[in-house]
């Protein structure tokens, strides 16, 4: 029934079918992704010839574009949607644009030639394959609008359009028009309502962002005056209820002065605080379009107490810097210290065994070493603070070391305080170093005294367990979390005269005193063993009623004894041969004449190279090398390592201001044969001498 290529007018039955197709295209006209194509196949089977269609460009009312075409030769098809895509058309140009001028029909027909001259070159290969003859451009006009084209070609050797099909397409073009230009406006208001709905949307987000946000805005028209938006902060500060309440008089004069002067591109900072109702805020202002300003009003009182949260914060930071660098610095002093000592404390021990024990010179000497062994204390609590105490780690009944030093408690205690111990049964048990626990226990007895007023008072000393959780632990003064789980209390209150917080924030500060001058390190050597420990501490003090000093240490199990050390004799030693390595002099030709006095063959090195040398020379020379750990250029352990390799039967003593396990971590399971601690008395270092090199 179709007409076919070549055919000329419509054939009988075509109104019939005409009619069928304008109601199929009725059918998909509110889709135009459907309808165009649906458009273009129709006509191309009624007029039995290739068919494109044409409509205008929304961005350009005098450009039209191919929007669909259609070819019963699949092949003639894809030619003619590759060149529909580079030829748009433009009104007036060409035969398609000269008939959307013109609003008639154009029927033109020439040799292929004709066409394919006019062929950009890279289609015209193949259009000798579908070479064009005839071809009709109508326009669609609906409702006095050009709102496209329709244009039919025929190819090949099918016979030329006639008046005849020019009258049909002319026709059917004024038909089709009509349903495309309803399908056209419908596309166009739904995408307008969807556009306005994306906007309704987004203005909706905006809107509640705006609510939303902690600064007060608001947009006003001054003349004649209209509140176009003020959130819920923006009425807080002005002291009114709903934006219908705000008046030109709502606003300070200096905010309605600089909103009628305000510009766009410029926005203007109010100078001066605003005192409103709602608080003191800074206001800024900008010009809006339509004769409009933007206020914006921020409270100073929030932005003022999260600036002083970040202060705290900072200075908490800088403080915990400041102890860090401290640490250090504390712990570099104390190892120089040890190493003066050592000359200071052995050179008075080794005289001290020379001179008669009744004398004069014995009497003095005897002074020397006891005031430096009160430095070599005051290095341990550099050490404590710094994190790096030595420790020897057992198991401690708590309470029997507090009742053990009950007689030097009392002694340290002045005036008529009295001490009241209540300790818990069973005893709770920690995993720590006797001395170091009991430096914490008399530094805080020494505090606690201090506090008392005219020597009297109460001094209280208790112990127990805790099951301590999250919230527990999270009240000490901790440098890393420590994990939940069952812990020792070691606990010092005293009813004294208490500290204010501004003071007890700042207790745990090297040096820092409220007793008039500085007592050394004191709390902040406490906590600096109780951390090393990998325990807290908690200050509770009221001004006038007193402090409580909770200490807190890991709970372990039953006490057990530790064996003591065997005792070394210090015996001749025949002429066994030890190098002292140390870039210290003064230690070098110390621990020299020790051991010489005592029968050794002793040999010097002043840093790591030169002990490798002598080494080198004589690797089966030495029995044992005294090693100091902490040297310049080649440090203790690497010289350590490099001995080993070269006589691997040697004995070496390492030595250094650090505790041992500080100290010998990095050589941990290499073989070494002892750990002598800075400083040390001559006694100390022939006893760890004779017990490597003794026969065993």
């Amino acid at each position: 029934m179709n007409p076919i290529e070549g055919g000329g007018a419509a054939p009988e039955g075509t109104d019939r079918w005409l009619a069928q197709v304008l109601h199929e295209l009725g059918e998909v006209a509110t889709d135009l992704d459907t309808l165009f194509p649906c458009t273009v196949q129709r006509v191309g089977e009624l007029m039995g010839c290739g068919c494109e269609l044409v409509t205008r460009d929304p961005d350009d009312p005098d450009l039209y574009r191919v929007v669909a075409c259609w070819h019963a030769d699949a092949e003639a098809l894809a030619l003619a949607r590759a060149m529909s895509g580079s030829n748009p058309v433009r009104v007036g140009e060409g035969l398609r644009g000269r008939a959307l001028q013109t609003r008639a029909p154009i029927r033109f027909t020439a040799e292929p030639a004709v066409f394919r001259a006019a062929l950009a070159e890279a289609y015209r290969e193949a259009f000798d394959r579908f070479p064009l003859r005839s071809l009709i451009a109508v326009p669609l006009v609906a409702r006095g609008e050009v709102v496209g084209l329709v244009n039919l070609y025929r190819m090949g050797t099918g016979a030329p359009f006639t008046e005849a099909d020019e009258r049909f397409a002319s026709d059917l073009a004024s038909r089709i028009a009509l349903v495309l230009a309803n399908a056209t406006l419908l596309d166009r208001v739904q995408r307008e309502l969807a556009a306005r709905r994306r906007a309704e949307a987004a203005l909706q987000v905006y809107a509640e962002l705006v609510e939303a946000t902690q600064v007060g805005l608001i947009a006003v028209r001054l003349a004649p005056w209209q509140v176009l938006i003020a959130n819920r902060p923006a009425l807080r500060a002005l002291g009114v209820a709903t934006a219908a309440d705000l008046g030109p008089g709502s606003f300070p004069p200096v905010v309605l002065a600089e909103a009628r002067s305000a510009r766009p591109e410029t926005p203007a900072v109010v100078p001066g605080d605003l005192d409103l109702p709602g608080g003191v805020h800074a206001a800024y202002v900008v010009g809006l379009p339509g004769g409009a300003a933007g206020v914006a009003l921020y409270d100073l009182a929030e932005r003022r107490a999260h600036e002083e949260e970040r202060l705290a914060l900072t200075s908490r930071l800088l403080h915990t810097q400041k102890l860090e660098s401290l640490g250090v610095l504390a712990g570099g002093i104390a190892h120089d210290f040890n190493n003066l000592l050592v000359g200071i404390l052995g050179s008075a021990s080794f005289a001290l065994s020379t001179l008669p024990p009744h004398g004069q010179a014995a009497q003095i000497v005897t002074r020397i070493e006891t005031a430096a062994g009160r430095a070599s204390h005051l290095t341990r609590q550099l050490l404590a603070y710094s994190g790096k105490g030595r420790f020897v780690v057992q198991p401690i009944d708590l309470n029997r070391l507090v009742r053990e030093m009950s007689e030097l408690l009392h002694v340290s205690i002045a005036g008529r305080a009295v001490v009241r111990f209540k300790l818990q049964e069973p005893a709770p048990v920690v995993e720590a170093d006797v001395a170091q626990i009991q430096q914490v226990v008399l530094n805080l007895i020494t505090n606690a005294s201090d506090a008392i007023v005219d020597g009297q008072g109460v001094i209280t000393i208790a112990t127990g367990t805790v099951d301590a959780d999250r919230v527990y632990l999270d009240a000490f003064s901790v440098d890393r979390p420590l994990p939940e789980g069952r812990y020792a209390r070691l606990v010092v209150s005293d009813t004294g005269v208490g500290m204010a917080k501004e003071v007890s924030a700042r207790v745990f500060e090297p040096f820092f005193s409220t007793k008039g001058s500085g007592r050394g390190l004191g709390l902040s050597a406490v906590q600096g063993i109780v951390r090393s420990h990998g325990g807290a501490l908690r200050i509770y003090s009221e001004a006038g009623k007193g402090t409580s000093m909770n200490v807190l240490l890991r709970a372990c199990g039953d006490v057990r004894p530790v064996a003591p050390d065997r005792p070394v004799a210090v015996l001749p030693a025949g002429r066994r041969a030890v190098m002292v390595v140390d870039d210290d002099a003064d230690i070098r030709e110390l621990v020299r004449i020790v051991l010489s006095e005592a029968g050794y063959d002793v040999g010097e090195a002043a840093d790591g190279v030169e002990a490798i040398a002598a080494f080198e020379r004589e690797p089966t020379r030495w029995d044992a090398v005294l090693l100091d750990m902490t040297m310049p250029g080649l440090g203790g352990a690497e010289t350590f390592a490099a001995l080993r390799r070269l006589a691997p039967g040697v004995r070496v003593v390492l030595t250094s201001g650090y505790d041992e396990r500080e100290a010998t971590g990095r050589i941990i399971g290499m073989g070494l044969a002892g750990f002598l601690t800075k400083p040390w008395t001559v006694q100390q270092l022939l006893q760890a001498i004779a017990k490597v090199v003794a026969p065993t």
